[in-house]
């Protein structure tokens, strides 16, 4: 499962973070169930005064630089390597470190093993939806995405909207 940001709308109240689990404790024990960030779990007015710290005691997992506060990571799961990017904590557009950190993941991979690789954010790359501020979000996202990748990159635009996050596979 990927679940890319906006995990509980818990909105201060710590009974929802314990009700989410919950709600989610018998596939994310069966399944991998990965998550990230999202504007209701980072450091905005949205997460009414959390701060991210429900959301960064609660979920661990992944192959995560030293550096970042767990809000980026891989994992491999057989022929698939996944990617969480966080778009709110350490925005990909600002952080030159999660550019790095990406690129050189990406360049570790040995692709003739593991073929697929699958990029996640809660913050799409493209999005159906016409609201100006989410469309001007995408394009700040997609243009963060000028680095030369160590293999070619095709995106497949997955249909979306507000709700829904895009997802692109290399």
């Amino acid at each position: 499962v990927f679940h890319l940001g906006d995990l509980s709308y818990a909105i201060g109240f710590a009974a929802r973070w314990e009700h989410f689990a919950w709600q989610i404790q018998t596939i994310a024990s069966s399944v991998p169930y990965l998550v990230s960030d999202g504007n209701h779990e980072g450091p905005t007015d949205d997460s009414y005064g959390e701060c991210g710290v429900p959301f960064l005691r609660r979920f661990v997992g992944g192959e995560r630089p030293a550096t970042a506060l767990r809000t980026y990571y891989s994992v491999t799961y057989g022929l698939v390597h996944l990617v969480v990017l966080s778009t709110e904590f350490d925005p990909v557009w600002q952080s030159a470190a999660q550019l790095r950190w990406l690129e050189q993941d990406l360049a570790s991979l040995d692709r003739s093993k593991i073929p697929w690789v699958v990029l996640g954010g809660h913050r799409p790359l493209y999005i159906s939806d016409t609201h100006a501020d989410r469309v001007a979000m995408s394009n700040i996202v997609r243009a963060s995405f000028s680095l030369p990748l160590p293999f070619p990159f095709t995106s497949f635009p997955c249909p979306s909207d507000s709700n829904t996050l895009s997802i692109f596979c290399a």
